[in-house]
């Protein structure tokens, strides 16, 4: 018999939520201990200086520029996989920039 056709049997209990009584919770598993959610880092705001207002100025404004340019690229072909491509271009600039101007930004 060839492995491609052959068909595993069907589990009944797979997606179907368990019975309450197999809900149970043991005295093992109890005691297992729970790690605490981390805790968002609490970030002041602070002035930028003047060197890091114009290096988030000029940042924006180069990525802007090829944001733009690639938002025309997209609108001028009609084939939608390019539209896609260009699309996931533009997401990715817009995260490249994001994290620039963190990093431009990051205090420790």
């Amino acid at each position: 018999m060839d492995m491609a056709t052959k068909k595993e049997p069907k589990d009944e209990s797979f997606g179907k939520a368990p019975a309450p009584e197999e809900m149970v919770v043991t005295r093992e598993e109890a005691a297992i201990p729970v790690v605490p959610a981390m805790q968002p880092r609490i970030v002041e705001y602070r002035k930028l200086s003047e060197d890091e207002e114009r290096r988030v100025s000029r940042v924006k404004s180069e990525f802007d520029n090829v944001i733009g340019y690639l938002k025309v690229l997209r609108d001028s072909v009609h084939d939608s996989e390019l539209q896609r491509m260009y699309s996931i271009s533009i997401t990715e600039a817009e995260a490249a920039s994001m994290w620039a101007v963190r990093a431009i930004t990051w205090r420790v």
